[in-house]
């Protein structure tokens, strides 16, 4: 299936403009929020195909904003980023509601 809206979501400047640059590659249109408490208030407010989420964010990280969203909009899909792999399992992020889980660092084709 081919993503046509995407919202990019990581308090780190440079991950957003790692995962824009991808995403202008392959085609895909975007949007990106700093935090999970902007993410959330962007997605009260526009529907995206997909969102990549990092998981570790100041004001909401990204496991509660995939809960906040459910209340929403159940049907958009989530994509975990991040590198503290350790702490979250796969299995713990999957059981969060996500669909997928990357791990930083990643390549454009895994993305």
């Amino acid at each position: 299936m081919a993503y046509k809206s995407i919202l990019v979501v990581d308090d780190d400047f440079q991950i957003r403009e790692i995962l824009s640059q991808m995403l202008e590659i392959l085609g895909h249109q975007y949007q990106c929020a700093a935090d999970g408490l902007e993410a959330y208030h962007v997605l009260k407010n526009k529907e995206f195909d997909l969102v990549l989420c990092d998981i570790r964010m100041p004001e909401m990280d990204g496991l509660e904003l995939i809960k906040e969203i459910e209340k929403i909009n159940p049907d958009v899909p989530f994509i975990m980023v991040t590198g503290f792999s350790d702490e979250y399992t796969y299995d713990l992020v999957m059981k969060s509601g996500a669909r997928d889980f990357i791990k930083k660092p990643f390549t454009i084709e895994e993305l």
